[in-house]
């Protein structure tokens, strides 16, 4: 009798979404320092056209690995 056993590995995908009304940017380099082999891949900022003053930090985008 032949027993195969096989493994299996499941990544898990996690999305996150933080929601911070000011010091988007100081929170976001707070997340991805805690997370090893994460970073900000983007950032988004406000034209002054819509609410906030122009240039204001909108969103980030990070990733973790």
């Amino acid at each position: 009798m032949v027993l195969a056993i096989r493994k299996v590995v499941v990544v898990q995908k996690i999305t996150t979404f933080l929601w911070f009304d000011h010091q988007a940017k100081e929170a976001a380099r707070f997340h991805t320092s805690i997370f090893k082999n994460s970073k900000v891949i983007s950032r988004q900022y406000t034209t002054g056209a819509g609410p906030g003053t122009a240039r204001s930090l909108q969103g980030n985008g990070f990733e973790h690995f």
